[in-house]
């Protein structure tokens, strides 16, 4: 990405995966291109479910969740004044925008951009423990102690919220097969 940001010579940059695909409101957002400063980002689609992600973001949201890369539209030249850590294998999207959403430069356009590859991509496949290791200190160089021990605490909240989830779902499903067998 990096590379490509480099030797870019349009206005703005905008990333996607080859299996992702684009969707009608990727042109209408595209209208809305207008202060060069700033970073654009909307919503994808899940391509497993369909499920729409992930309306507008603050930093409290993004210390548990990411902005999808593939909603996003990046003037070049930020980009190229804060390139992407090459410390960070699959997360490095994420630290930036952990900066990005701090200096107050993103605008959330409520459009689906694109449908997003959700369960083969690699930043969902694969770990990235330099990030893991270092999040919380992005957020509290990015945006003090408080959101540094949400940071250090989200590991823990979100595998609590999956498990409800999934404990939920199961609890549903036993109370179908209850009603069916009646």
């Amino acid at each position: 990405m990096n590379t490509a940001v480099k030797t870019s010579t349009t206005e703005w940059v905008y990333f996607m995966g080859a299996d992702d695909r684009l969707l009608p409101d990727f042109g209408r957002a595209l209208a809305q291109l207008t202060n060069r400063d700033r970073i654009y980002y909307g919503n994808v689609r899940f391509a497993s479910t369909g499920k729409r992600y992930d309306g507008p973001f603050t930093a409290l949201k993004l210390v548990f969740r990411n902005i999808c890369h593939q909603s996003m539209f990046f003037p070049t030249h930020l980009l190229q004044a804060a390139p992407y850590s090459l410390r960070y294998r699959t997360k490095s999207d994420w630290a930036s925008n952990i900066k990005f959403i701090r200096d107050e430069t993103m605008e959330y356009l409520d459009y689906d951009i694109a449908i997003f590859q959700d369960q083969n991509g690699l930043s969902s496949t694969e770990e990235d423990l330099p990030f893991d290791q270092d999040r919380a200190l992005l957020f509290r160089i990015n945006h003090g102690r408080a959101l540094q021990v949400l940071a250090l605490l989200a590991p823990v909240v979100t595998a609590i919220h999956k498990y409800t989830v999934a404990l939920t779902r199961k609890k549903r499903k036993y109370c179908r097969d209850d009603s069916e067998q009646a």
